[in-house]
């Protein structure tokens, strides 16, 4: 009766054994799919930042190597897709003399834009007025506006420069801008174009509804004929833009932002932006790179989106 007892024993932490040998098994099956799965993810990462490299390096080639006389009118940010080893690559060139220019532009084209992207009206007041304290030169606070010591009361630990925007990101430091809305932003401004004038040739739908006294109607018009320009049809005259002429400029380059961009099949996303100065040809270098930013959405996430 004594050795049946110990055997019952015995069997059952053999039991208990076998039990805790598959959970430690389960744990580490699924440890290494975890892994796995990471570095799966990590190699996608990898392979989209490399691939919208490669996106953009043809967007510049197809600026210096244009096989179109009038290329300039599809300098507006359209995007042109193709695929690469079946993933979905694009790429969009724009001249920066059809975007609002953070460091010139008129207090009413900044409201405007911010409004026509969805920001209300009384935010659009403040953080235009935060813009201008930001890029003056003196500690004055603009009536709506932010200067040293309301970011030190928000608890900020960037303040107020009193110089002009280095580069488009330096957005995201200015009193009321979020990551959403500088996103909202980032394709419309520059701090390239050197003027306040906008080029309505090379301007996207939101910059040219920001332009003071604009008619929808004109709008409408140029952003249509630019899309059947874009597949071919000729466009002779060009729309033009009435009434709005103290805001319209008729600059053209030297400087032009590309965007590159990658779309893979595992969902992973990059993109690449650089901003160009294109030089004489006869210089050794055909062009110079002004900015270069860069934005992915990890396979990973995107999964889970």
């Amino acid at each position: 009766m004594k050795r049946k007892s110990q055997q019952g024993i015995a069997l059952i932490v053999v039991l208990w054994f076998i039990v805790l040998l598959s959970i430690l098994a389960l744990g580490f099956s699924r440890s290494v799919r975890t892994e796995i799965r990471i570095i799966h993810n990590l190699v996608e990462d990898a392979r989209a930042r490399h691939l919208a490299e490669a996106a953009v390096q043809k967007g510049v080639f197809e600026l210096l190597h244009p096989d179109n006389e009038d290329l300039e009118l599809l300098l507006y940010g359209a995007e042109n897709s193709f695929d690469f080893d079946g993933q979905q690559l694009s790429y969009a060139i724009q001249n920066e003399q059809g975007k609002v220019d953070i460091n010139n532009a008129t207090d009413e084209v900044l409201v405007n834009l911010l409004t026509v992207l969805g920001v209300d009206s009384t935010a659009a007041a403040e953080i235009t007025d935060a813009i201008g304290d930001w890029r003056d030169e003196n500690d004055l606070r603009r009536l709506n506006g932010a200067e040293l010591d309301d970011y030190e009361a928000a608890g900020l630990e960037t303040v107020p420069t009193n110089a002009p925007f280095i580069n488009i990101a330096e957005l995201q430091q200015v009193m009321g801008i979020d990551g959403d809305l500088y996103r909202k932003m980032e394709a419309h401004v520059t701090v390239h174009a050197f003027s306040e004038g906008i080029n309505p040739l090379f301007a996207g739908r939101e910059v040219l509804q920001s332009l003071p006294g604009v008619s929808e109607s004109e709008v409408d018009e140029i952003v249509a004929s630019r899309d059947r320009f874009s597949e071919g049809e000729a466009i002779e005259p060009f729309p033009l833009l009435t009434g709005v002429e103290s805001t319209l400029s008729t600059e053209v380059g030297p400087l032009f932002s590309v965007k590159g961009k990658a779309i893979l099949s595992s969902k992973a996303v990059s993109v690449r932006n650089l901003t160009i100065w294109v030089t004489d040809s006869n210089l050794d270098s055909p062009y110079h790179v002004m900015d270069s930013r860069s934005g992915e959405i990890p396979a990973a996430k995107a999964e889970e989106e």
